[in-house]
């Protein structure tokens, strides 16, 4: 029989998830492999490019934004900002896990996208939170973002609204990680 600890950190990973609408990214902002495969690029600059972005649909009015954005030409950049028409104010958060209790924690000054790296906004670590969202979000919208970098400048997207199902999230089965 399962200790009952055990059985704790899934099921406030998945409370934190469901009433956030997902939370991202690796803990510290660590560089993924660069080499990983990946969907189709959504857009590209001179130094970056950005994969596999999307949204779960929220259950409140605070949404969650992941993404992967990768250096190519060894220079790196720094995510400053985000903006867009659906949401009042965005932050950049990072989930963190102490001990049986999952929280969100602010990430100040950007996030960091090492030279020749890359970093991953995904559930359980780094992610942009849409906060106060203006309009409800269902499975099939197209929300228009725009990333703010240090070096690479406004880098806008068209970032797909999915049904969490449909997410990768907690072992769906669709886009996302």
């Amino acid at each position: 029989m399962p200790r009952r600890s055990s059985l704790l950190v899934p099921l406030a990973l998945l409370i934190a998830a469901l009433v956030a609408s997902g939370c991202s990214g690796d803990d510290d902002g660590a560089a993924a492999d660069a080499t990983v495969a990946r969907g189709a690029v959504l857009a590209e600059t001179a130094n970056l490019a950005i994969y596999d972005a999307f949204i779960p649909v929220p259950a409140t009015d605070i949404g969650a934004l992941y993404f992967e954005m990768v250096d190519t030409d060894g220079g790196g950049d720094r995510l400053l900002g985000v903006t867009t028409t659906v949401a009042v104010m965005t932050h950049f958060h990072s989930t963190v896990i102490d001990g049986d209790t999952s929280r969100m924690l602010p990430v100040a000054g950007g996030i960091v996208l090492p030279p020749d790296g890359a970093t991953k906004l995904a559930p359980g670590g780094l992610h942009v939170m849409l906060m106060n969202l203006v309009t409800p979000l269902t499975a099939g919208d197209t929300v228009q973002v725009t990333l703010q970098f240090e070096r690479a400048g406004a880098v806008t997207i068209e970032v797909p609204v999915l049904r969490y199902e449909d997410t990768g999230i907690l072992g769906g089965s669709g886009a996302g990680s």
